[in-house]
């Protein structure tokens, strides 16, 4: 059995209402993968409807906790359609009830018909297959999904030697429709203005991302034209490498790893914009309204002129000058003011430096740790305490550029008296 082109319609409009209403993107998930994902309303309905006739259609008899009667949901989905499987190590670092650990994504489905339409299929590879299908019983007994995973790059069909698991892993399982109606709907509501998106980096930082593909906006902070014309990219519909005709279900060759490519206003000119965000990690997505547009442009404007490598060289030189207690108080401060603005834990309470090494050792963690949402709390210091700064900018040297002076011809006397 494979969906049909109504069915795939239902799940494009899932992720099409969850991107509409701000959510993170979402379908079945562990407790813990992303708390902020709660699925409500028709949406919760028509999830219990699906898991309900999942557990009728599919025969195996295992474990009744949640995660096995996800397992089996699971199972139903990638043998009637394409899907994400995302995973990270259940006992990893949690911060906001967050799951921060290294995530592995996966593509594929457990449908010999599909998996043909995507890639090439050996003999071999059926005979693997079907060991899978044989083995099912004690696969999900165990807590484990076993499925082959698609490589459209690679026209390349794997079986992945570590299967995947529900009892010690968190989770999130996602047809491919339900990622194509979310990324829809942010490329179609991007032509409109502005979106904030706040997503999680590994490790914990909440990092806000906006994008727009309204090169109207684009020009209020950056001046090249070819750059300009790469925002209005985001708007552009993403190009599907299979259309399974039966369906009509797309993959798009983009979004195979889960990451969307963007232009991020704010981000310095020089130091090109181009990101990749990460859909498995959305907190909260907001369409700014006209007047929120317009505080955020100026807000945007200051920091596409922050050069990070010039800052930190020149907070590194500056803080050659300051005491071990000097140096101590601009960690600490930054540290604190980033937990103000995110709401991160920067555990700055014990923070002492011994040596000059020290703090620049323990400014680029901070650096790494936190990334773009750190340096901008640093340029924002350095712009409203300029004489705490020795008046440091934190944006590119400029070089003065000396016309050279036109004058008239003379002629030099033989002999040179300076007096």
């Amino acid at each position: 059995m494979v969906f049909n082109k109504e069915q795939e319609r239902v799940l494009w409009q899932v992720g099409s209402y969850l991107a509409e209403k701000g959510l993170p993107l979402g379908f079945l998930n562990s407790e813990r993968f992303n708390p902020s994902f709660k699925a409500e309303g028709r949406v919760d309905l028509l999830l219990e409807r699906l898991r309900q006739t999942a557990l009728k259609e599919l025969p195996y008899e295992i474990g009744s906790s949640k995660a096995f009667s996800d397992l089996k949901f699971a199972l139903w989905v990638l043998s009637n359609t394409y899907a994400y499987v995302v995973t990270s190590p259940y006992h990893s670092k949690d911060l906001q009830g967050f799951n921060l650990g290294q995530q592995e994504v996966r593509l594929g489905s457990l449908n010999l018909t599909l998996l043909e339409q995507a890639v090439s299929v050996s003999d071999r590879q059926k005979s693997s297959l079907k060991k899978i299908y044989e083995g099912f019983g004690d696969s999900l007994n165990s807590g484990l999904l076993p499925f082959p995973s698609i490589s459209l790059s690679k026209d390349k069909l794997t079986f992945p030697r570590k299967q995947l698991s529900f009892l010690d892993s968190e989770y999130m399982v996602l047809p491919v429709s339900v990622v194509n109606g979310y990324v829809s709907k942010l490329k179609e509501r991007s032509k409109e203005g502005i979106i904030t998106i706040d997503a999680h980096r590994v490790g914990g930082a909440l990092r806000e991302f906006n994008l727009t593909s309204k090169s109207r906006i684009a020009l209020e902070l950056y001046t090249d034209t070819l750059l300009l014309e790469d925002f209005e990219t985001v708007g552009f519909e993403l190009t599907p490498v299979i259309t399974y005709q039966e369906s009509k279900l797309k993959l798009m060759k983009g979004l195979s790893r889960l990451l969307l490519t963007f232009y991020d206003l704010g981000i310095a000119e020089s130091a090109y914009p181009q990101r990749q965000l990460s859909l498995s990690r959305i907190e909260k997505i907001n369409y700014l309204s006209p007047e929120e547009e317009e505080a955020k442009l100026r807000q945007l404007k200051r920091y596409s002129l922050m050069s990070e490598t010039d800052m930190v060289r020149q907070i590194n030189h500056l803080a050659k000058s300051w005491s071990s207690e000097e140096q101590t108080a601009f960690l600490v401060d930054s540290l604190a003011r980033l937990k103000r603005l995110s709401g991160i834990n920067t555990s700055v309470s014990n923070y002492t430096v011994g040596s000059i090494i020290e703090f620049q050792l323990r400014f680029s963690e901070c650096i790494e740790y936190y990334s773009t949402a750190y340096l901008r709390v640093v340029y924002d210091m350095i712009q409203e305490e300029p004489e705490r700064f020795n008046y440091i900018t934190g944006r590119k040297a400029e070089v003065e550029v000396v016309s050279p002076v036109v004058s008239e011809s003379f002629d030099i006397p033989s002999e040179l008296d300076f007096g």
